[in-house]
């Protein structure tokens, strides 16, 4: 939690790095609870995407593998095609799979990126309405 603050420290108030740590511990103590709720919220949330993401892979691999699975089971050899076919759809699940993560990383970056604005008086709430709209 710590670094997931000082992170947003150097980048936001542009502090030096030992300044973005302190700032990080500060208020990682002061809104402890809140962090931890969040933290708790975040991984449930985190839990159940990639629990849904499982299963959505899942199919999609049967698919992928099946090909291979079953030229071993009936020739014990894997046939050109079939190798083709598996690394193929390999690298395109491999792509759809980092793509669908990129999502999730980028929102989770995002709340914390709010939680700290919030914890240190900068976020919407407490903005003159001018810059709001």
């Amino acid at each position: 939690f710590i670094a997931e603050f000082a992170v947003r420290a150097t980048v936001i108030q542009k502090m030096r790095v030992t300044e973005s740590l302190s700032q990080g511990w500060h208020l990682f103590r002061a809104n402890l609870g809140s962090v931890l709720l969040l933290w708790l919220l975040m991984f449930v949330i985190s839990f159940i995407v990639s629990f849904a993401l499982g299963i959505v892979m899942l199919p999609l691999s049967l698919v992928v593998f099946a090909p291979m699975i079953t030229s071993l089971f009936r020739d014990g050899t894997m046939g050109g095609m079939s190798m083709v076919w598996t690394i193929g759809g390999s690298l395109c699940l491999g792509i759809f799979g980092a793509a669908l993560m990129s999502v999730v990383q980028t929102w989770s970056s995002a709340v914390w990126t709010l939680a700290y604005k919030e914890f240190t008086g900068k976020g919407p709430d407490n903005m003159p309405v001018e810059k709001v709209a």
